[in-house]
């Protein structure tokens, strides 16, 4: 019998909480924008950018109910979940008596980001919470930022968030956004920066580094001895993947033939073969 009303003491907290909660949460809000009878969150719920006839549906959805829907994403970028929340939220995950869809803060604010991400330069308003995503220890939250903030500030506009990118505790988010660098001239900023990434403890992000550091025609006497370093290294595929990326840098990579073509020798037969593609690529230039 005391089993059981404690029990139902404590069920009845937990609905307390919750009502507070939804309250704090919902209560005075405006209804949000809706698409063919659902509402902006049904359809964030499926937007993943699978590109899946589902979720291209959810994009399209989105993009229809337009800049009505900037207001609605601002409380789940500052979403936040509290040790009362999380308590309450935990404590009726384990009881049956009722079933509840609880969305972690984080995932709120990827949802967001994905919807700035359909609504590209109309959402710059969020590129401060966008950008403050990178420096979230989510890989997946960090990398939800990363994407949002190319589509909503794209080309060479982004380029101080990408610098700030190369910081991120992502190794995808921080590789990939050294290689995007590259591909703009004015990103001459980003050299002082990429050049710090040629110490990173990634493979990756060393070589995409490299790659754009000779891009922006950084000083050789920095980049170079990178090079020589990476295109001896141990590991076969981390000189694979150089000569591969070298192979790519059209006349930029003439100075260093000669490095690639010490590569024709290498043990491994895929950097051979690479090198001899990469040296094919330089003949017609």
């Amino acid at each position: 019998m005391k089993k059981t009303k404690t029990k139902v003491v404590l069920l009845l907290v937990g609905l307390v909480g919750l009502v507070t909660i939804v309250g704090i949460q919902f209560g005075m809000r405006q209804p949000e924008p809706s698409f063919e009878g659902k509402s902006l969150s049904e359809w964030l719920a499926t937007l993943q950018y699978s590109h899946t006839p589902k979720d291209l549906q959810a994009s399209n959805a989105v993009y229809q109910m337009g800049t009505n829907i900037l207001p609605f994403l601002r409380p789940m970028f500052h979403a936040h979940d509290s040790r009362f929340e999380l308590m309450v939220k935990k404590w009726l995950s384990k009881q049956r008596l009722l079933k509840f869809n609880f969305i972690p803060a984080n995932e709120k604010r990827e949802r967001a980001s994905r919807a700035c991400r359909v609504l590209g330069p109309k959402a710059q308003k969020y590129l401060p919470e966008l950008t403050a995503m990178l420096d979230s220890t989510n890989s997946v939250t960090a990398w939800c930022g990363y994407v949002a903030i190319c589509d909503v500030k794209p080309g060479a506009q982004g380029i101080p968030e990408l610098i700030r990118a190369l910081t991120n505790g992502s190794s995808q988010v921080r590789w990939v956004a050294a290689s995007r660098l590259g591909k703009f001239r004015e990103a001459n900023s980003a050299i002082p920066w990429l050049s710090k990434c040629l110490e990173d403890p990634d493979a990756q992000v060393r070589l995409y580094a490299m790659k754009s550091l000779l891009e922006l025609k950084a000083d050789q006497s920095l980049v170079y001895p990178q090079i020589v370093s990476a295109l001896n290294d141990t590991n076969a595929n981390v000189r694979l993947q150089l000569v591969f990326q070298l192979g790519t840098l059209g006349s930029n990579a003439l100075p260093l033939k000669p490095m690639i073509t010490e590569r024709l020798h290498d043990t491994d037969a895929s950097v051979r073969n690479a090198a001899q593609q990469a040296l094919k690529n330089l003949e017609g230039l």
